[in-house]
């Protein structure tokens, strides 16, 4: 082997070995990037001042910030700001707030130009503490910053220079031998000093740098309590040209790093000696530090050490102690000078500058960079509309103060004059082009330029590199032959046919582009327009004017829908034939002139639909030529959602859906029917404008309200909870309202949206849905509207405690979410009031009413602006207390009162019975002594009593003997009795025989006297008739005398017929005990026919009073035998002979029962008698009376009719029985 080839070969062997070559990178800078969009908050937001420095992200995720008019902090939603208030000294001490830090207790402290001013989070005032509370304008109270040791001691940085403050003693300690100052202490650079320039070793040693003297840093040694500077050595290349130090950091290695303005950066390597290695800048070192002018010493959360300074920054490898060296250019005319790093969750590094501030990703090595340019200006964005900053640069437009990075990807900037502006990491990817408006079509070439309609301003024609330069292409005089313009300025269609022609639909014609018709966009192209109009009465034209859709179907056929029907291109001749040519064709109904054709659309299947405005969908088959209707049918929800259609698309599964103005329906090839989509599935737009499908099938929506995106998948799962994703001009829409039919698909997978004003593009696929799931906080409490303050803020709080009278409150909450904050939904419960979640949509604030006493707990939960729910909900227990008698101390109280009673009672009662045992045993004893002397007594009595025993036994034999005797006798007593009853009975039978031969006697004289006149006539007339001497005067008379007293005959006959029959029925209910029906009104007015004879010489009344209908089934002879008793017995002993009187007899009926009552007017019964009077044998006339008549009555009550009878009388005011029996 030659040299060369062993050259060869050492060289191969080498180029295997890994050797790590650091270089200066130049970096490739995207200044302003199309796909990020910066939101401002400003005085729109509620800032009172733009002039914000210090910003901090507190440790609940709040966006906090220091200005020159109070502190305050940002929830996503509105700025709360704190300024000092006269005579009020929980408010700040001055309204200048220079910085702002969290301690290790999640205190938030003030710096201010008038002292240290603690935060309190729950009455939302302030404690401060002052250095010099004398002087309040001290130097010592104009504090810059502070930062908190590992001890806990506070180092505060004030005009007056360095102090320690202890939060338990709340003393200032002053470090009088060692006065240490800020290098510069502008209150836009006091951010950055509050980080750079304070680091803390392992032995708890504070390093300090950013001070006077500019050439070393501080340290201050705990154990001995005092400072020592460590001087540069003067031998070091460009000591004199240090401006400051600027940054101190301690790597993990436990080195100390220090930056300098002019001289490179420093290591302290030898401590005891103040021995630096210095790193400079070498143009023929590629691996050394970027620049000599170094601002911030970064460590970030991976170990490597960053440094930034002019032009760039530079990266430190700890291996082999050199630098990756980035440059950034700028331009010619300016240097950059890169002050703060900050780090994100992704490893991006943030960087603050004099010109902006940078994004840079050390995996890529891309690097973005956001600059106020007047070409493209950051895009300021109040309420949904986006508007650009002046067109003049502010002054201090990208003057960065500081950058903080939450940990929800958000990146938060001050910018001097000029308020907080934040990047938002989820921000919707949605590019918004406005050179153009009012965008009604959209076609975009592959790898070609786009096409653009417009409503009225013609077609234009721009390069999506440069999609801000359009070339317009307008009409003229209407049906100008000129092939240079075109046919309208009214686009409504742009389509591309698969031989690469372009067809463009207008209000006034049709045009067509050939292929070779277009070139580049270096210059306007020249495009010849190929004209088509409607030429009346020439059939071989397309019919109607206006294009309103193109569409070329699967055999070619090129289709084109116009205001007066549809039409086909015969391609080889160039001529049309009318397919449709009246919208009679369509529908026939009374609304037809408002029908056209708005919309067409070629399925996977090969048919033609058609979409009309007022006429529904149709279904139009190429191969027979027929045409199927679908129309929306009131009531029915199986049809369509309206009849004026607004676009029609297919998915890849063949699903077909069509946008109608009153929202989103999907059809069911195989029942005809269809679904719709709306509030209930959480779709709210109606007037939709636009469908097109995605290249994962994801259906895609625009409408009056945004855009909106559908989840689709192959099978029909998705059916059953729909999931829609809501996009409006907060996430960078062209505004809230599109075009219809302005939607386009390109070849690449974007899909253009057209509007009011101009059109946005994207990729479905960079459109992230935000995976942070909010922090939900109880943010206030109100009792009856009033705000009320703990000694807790209300998120920290687990109880609240009401009183029962405050039981009307509100709550507040938030979810830290700040992409769209306006889109957080929520969600509160107040467990044991409520069953269920209450969804509230972006309502932030609930409020119950007349609250019960108890105990509750109040839950809420939200979800980000994509819909993505927190897990775990935010709650706090409120509990009313009852009023304090019905207390948990009250009913303790009621207990031992009670306890207190029943001892109380327990003594007594025990005193009581002792003394009553005392009692007992005296008696006892007397008793005894008593009972002594009666066993005494008895002993004699006993055997007297043995002597009377055989007396009784022969009494015995006599009294037995004496019962039969008496037993015979009662037995005779009651056959007698018995017998009475029977007497009495027929008693008031002989008294009815009388009645009824009284009554009988007078009808029946009458009858016999008429019939003895008549016998009297009629003898005489039987004489005149012999003797032949009967005159007509004479006969005439006879027959009328004949005839009145057979009258008077019969009618008196009748009425004794009756009588018989009526005394009949009454002696024989007497006499048996039958049941039937009767009316009893009737059947007493028979009763007291019987009884005329004792009646008729009586001066006494009789009143019924009863119902004519009221019947009875019962015992008719039982209630006659009632009633002549009781007439029996006033006739006897209420009334003389001689007196006037009144027998009244009431019935009625209630309930199922008889109430009865008969009353006399008489002289009464006596108190004494009246328990008596029911008895048998008892009465107080022995002449009149045998005293039965009211002891039958009783049983007869009783026992018949199983009723119940009463009697109240009293002297001279007669006497009344009523009777109570059940009907049944």
């Amino acid at each position: 082997m030659n040299n060369q080839g062993i050259c060869k070969l050492v060289i191969s062997l080498l180029s295997l070995v890994p050797v790590v070559l650091h270089a200066q990178i130049e970096l490739e800078v995207i200044t302003n990037p199309e796909d990020v969009r910066i939101h401002h908050i400003g005085p729109e937001d509620g800032l009172t001042t733009e002039n914000i420095y210090d910003l901090h992200i507190d440790s609940y995720g709040f966006l906090w910030f220091s200005s020159d008019y109070g502190l305050g902090y940002y929830d996503g939603y509105s700025v709360r700001t704190f300024v000092n208030k006269e005579n009020d000294d929980t408010s700040l001490p001055d309204d200048f707030v220079y910085t702002i830090y969290e301690d290790k207790a999640g205190n938030i402290w003030a710096s201010t130009r008038r002292g240290l001013s603690r935060f309190d989070r729950g009455k939302e005032g302030f404690q401060t503490y002052y250095p010099d509370p004398q002087n309040l304008n001290s130097p010592d109270n104009n504090i810059y910053f502070v930062e908190e040791d590992s001890k806990g001691i506070f180092w505060v940085f004030s005009d007056a220079g360095l102090l320690t403050f202890n939060k338990d003693d709340k003393q200032f300690v002053r470090f009088n031998r060692n006065p240490i100052y800020l290098y510069n202490p502008k209150p836009q650079l006091l951010p950055h000093w509050a980080d750079v320039m304070f680091a803390e070793d392992a032995n708890a040693n504070v390093w300090l740098s950013g001070i006077l003297p500019s050439n070393g840093v501080y340290k201050y040694d705990r154990e001995k309590d005092a400072f020592t500077l460590y001087q540069y050595a003067a031998g070091l290349k460009y000591h004199q040209s240090i401006i400051g130090t600027f940054s101190v950091t301690l790597d993990d290695h436990g080195s100390i790093w220090v930056s300098s303005f002019g001289a490179g950066l420093y290591k302290l390597i030898d401590e005891t000696n103040a021995e630096f290695k210095q790193y400079l800048s070498e143009p023929d070192d590629p691996s050394s530090i970027l620049s000599n002018r170094l601002e911030h010493i970064f460590l970030d959360p991976s170990g490597d050490l960053w440094i930034s300074g002019l032009s760039g920054f530079s990266r430190y490898h700890f291996d082999s102690d050199d630098f990756t060296a980035y440059h950034v250019p700028l331009n010619a005319e300016a240097e950059n000078i890169f002050l703060r790093f900050s780090a994100d969750h992704k490893g991006r590094l943030w960087c603050t500058s004099w010109e902006g501030f940078y994004c840079f990703d050390p995996n890529s090595n891309l690097i973005k960079h956001y600059l106020y340019d007047p070409v493209y200006p950051y895009k300021v964005y109040y309420e949904d509309r986006a508007f650009p900053m002046t067109a003049a640069t502010p002054a201090h437009a990208n003057d960065i103060i500081d950058l903080v990075i939450d940990d929800r990807g958000n990146t938060w900037v001050s910018v001097l004059s000029e308020g907080i502006y934040k990047i938002d990491e989820y921000d919707k990817s949605f590019r918004h082009y406005s050179g153009q408006h009012d965008i009604s079509s959209i076609y975009h070439d592959k790898d070609g330029p786009l096409w653009l309609g417009t409503a009225k301003k013609g077609l234009s024609l721009s390069d999506p590199i440069r999609s801000e330069k359009y070339y317009t292409y307008q009409a003229g005089p209407s049906k100008s032959l000129d092939k240079s313009i075109i046919s309208s300025n009214a686009i409504r269609k742009i389509y591309k046919d698969k031989q690469n022609n372009l067809w463009i639909g207008t209000g006034h014609g049709l045009n067509k582009i050939g292929a070779s018709g277009r070139s580049d966009l270096d210059r306007k192209p020249a495009i010849s327009f190929h004209k088509y109009f409607y030429e009346h009465p020439d059939l071989e034209s397309f019919q109607g004017n206006e294009v309103v859709d193109i569409l070329e179907d699967s055999m070619g056929n090129l289709w084109i829908a116009t205001d007066l029907g549809l039409s086909l291109l015969d391609r080889e001749t160039d001529h049309f034939s009318h397919i449709l040519s009246d919208p009679e064709d369509l529908l026939q109904n009374e609304y037809s002139f408002d029908c056209s054709i708005v919309e067409l659309f070629g399925d996977q299947e090969g048919y033609l639909w058609i979409g009309t405005t007022n006429c529904g969908l149709f279904r139009y088959s190429i191969d027979d030529n027929s045409l199927i209707g679908y129309q929306n049918i009131p009531g029915d929800k199986t049809t369509l959602s309206d009849n004026n259609i607004r676009q029609i698309t297919e998915d890849p599964w063949g699903r077909l859906w069509i946008g109608t103005s009153e929202g989103l329906n999907l059809h069911d090839r195989q029942t005809g029917s269809f679904r719709f989509f709306g509030a209930k599935e959480d779709f709210h737009g109606e007037m939709l404008q636009g469908l097109v499908c995605d290249d994962h099938g994801n259906l895609w929506i625009s409408h009056n309200q945004g855009i909106s995106k559908l989840s689709l998948t192959r099978d029909d799962a998705w059916l059953d909870k729909p999931l829609f994703n809501h996009y409006d001009a907060s996430d960078g829409l062209q505004g809230h309202t599109f075009n219809r039919d302005a939607v386009f698909k390109s070849a690449s997978g974007e899909i253009y949206f057209g509007g009011t004003n101009g059109y946005n593009v994207f990729h479905p696929d960079s459109i992230k849905v935000n995976p942070n799931r909010p922090a939900v906080y109880i943010t206030s409490f109100y009792i009856d509207q009033e705000r009320i303050y703990f000694d807790r803020p209300v998120y920290e709080m687990e109880n609240i405690h009401l009183k029962h009278r405050d039981n009307i409150f509100s709550l507040g909450f938030v979810a830290l979410n700040y992409s769209n904050s306006h889109k957080n939904q929520y969600a509160y419960q107040l467990e044991g009031f409520e069953d269920d979640w209450t969804y509230s949509g972006n309502t932030r604030e609930v409020r119950y009413t007349n609250i019960d006493p108890g105990r509750y707990t109040f839950r809420v939960r939200g979800s980000n602006n994509d819909g993505l729910w927190n897990a775990n909900p935010a709650s706090i227990n409120i509990i009313i207390h009852p009023p304090w008698y019905l207390n948990t101390m009250a009913y303790i109280a009621y207990v031992i009162l009670i306890l207190l009673v029943i001892i109380g009672y327990i003594r007594w009662r025990t005193m009581r019975l002792r003394k009553d045992k005392q009692r007992l045993e005296q008696e006892v004893k007397e008793r005894t002594a008593t009972i002594e002397q009666q066993k005494n007594e008895i002993m004699a009595a006993n055997k007297e009593l043995e002597n009377q025993k055989e007396e009784l036994l022969s009494q015995k034999k006599e009294l037995l003997s004496q019962k039969e005797e008496l037993q015979q006798t009662l037995d005779q007593l009651k056959e007698t009795q018995d017998q009475l009853i029977q007497s009495e009975k027929l008693a008031a039978l002989g008294g009815l025989v009388a009645g009824v031969a009284h009554e009988i006697n007078t009808p029946v004289g009458i009858s016999v006297t008429a019939a003895s006149s008549l016998m009297d006539e009629t003898t005489q007339m039987a004489e005149l008739y012999k003797q032949n001497r009967i005159s007509r005067n004479e006969f005439k008379e006879y027959l009328n005398t004949a005839n009145q007293s057979a009258r008077l005959i019969l009618s008196n006959m009748e009425r004794t017929a009756n009588l018989v029959q009526s005394f009949k029925q009454v002696s024989i209910d007497q006499s048996t005990s039958q049941e039937r029906k009767f009316k009893l009104k009737g059947y007493a007015e028979d009763v007291f026919r019987s009884l005329y004879s004792v009646l008729k010489n009586r001066k006494i009344t009789i009143d019924l009073d009863m119902d004519d209908d009221l019947e009875l089934d019962s015992y008719p002879g039982t209630f006659s035998q009632i009633i002549t008793n009781l007439v029996l017995n006033s006739l006897t002993h209420a009334y003389d002979q001689h007196d006037e009187g009144r027998i009244t007899l009431t019935a009625r009926t209630d309930n199922d029962k008889l109430y009865f009552e008969y009353a006399d007017d008489g002289r009464g019964i006596s108190k004494e008698n009246m328990g008596k009077i029911f008895e048998p044998f008892f009465t107080t006339n022995k002449k009149m009376g045998s005293g039965l008549g009211m002891h039958i009555v009783y049983n007869l009550v009783t026992q018949k009719l199983n009723g119940m009878i009463t009697c109240e009388s009293e002297l001279n005011k007669g006497t009344r029985f009523r009777i109570e029996m059940p009907l049944a």
